[in-house]
């Protein structure tokens, strides 16, 4: 998530910062901590969507956030749901009780799934997206991850003026260091996308 209206140089320095610092900040001053606390991410407890039609194969929020850049173990809490075709998403670091689906839901596209979390093996707040694929000759259990193909999305690469128009790209395998949404990086790409109820 970036800055509304951000005209940073490097949309990565717009990252985070849009809050009071939560627990994991020494002070409690209502200033922002340069990344110290979760909730001085944009990302944080933002609603996750489903971004494909599929049936909830699994949902668990039981697993506690952490503080950014802090050692973290344990799972991260998710959803993993069924494509059909022998294809399946996982979901990842969604936030403690942050997941408002359960195991056998149906979900159209865009369901909500939960809020962005800081859970399990992570950095910072974010959301974690695999796609997988069984094939009929794999062993019980064995799933293989494979690249995942976006539709319609607007792309920057890191590094370049906020005002540089993002690019529209009907078809789109991500790269490290691009910036990728479904608006056009505008003062509203952040805007709230409705609500999101959590369990």
């Amino acid at each position: 998530m970036l800055a509304n209206g951000s005209i940073g140089a490097d949309p990565e320095e717009e990252m985070h910062c849009s809050g009071p610092p939560g627990a994991c900040t020494a002070g409690n001053d209502n200033t922002c901590q340069g990344g110290a606390a979760n909730q001085d991410y944009y990302a944080w407890g933002r609603c996750v969507r489903a971004p494909v039609a599929g049936k909830v194969l699994s949902a668990w929020a039981d697993q506690p956030d952490h503080c950014p850049g802090a050692a973290a173990t344990g799972y991260a809490n998710g959803v993993f749901f069924h494509l059909g075709g022998g294809y399946t998403v996982g979901m990842y670091h969604f936030q403690n009780q942050g997941v408002s689906v359960k195991a056998g839901t149906v979900l159209p596209l865009g369901a909500p799934l939960g809020v962005v979390g800081d859970s399990g093996y992570a950095a910072a707040p974010h959301i974690h997206m695999s796609l997988y694929w069984r094939g009929k000759d794999a062993p019980c259990c064995i799933d293989w991850s494979i690249p995942s193909a976006f539709k319609s999305l607007y792309v920057k690469d890191s590094g370049l003026p906020a005002e540089v128009p993002a690019q529209s790209i009907a078809n789109l395998v991500p790269t490290t260091g691009q910036f990728v949404s479904n608006d056009p990086f505008t003062e509203n790409a952040n805007a709230p996308s409705g609500a999101c109820p959590t369990r």
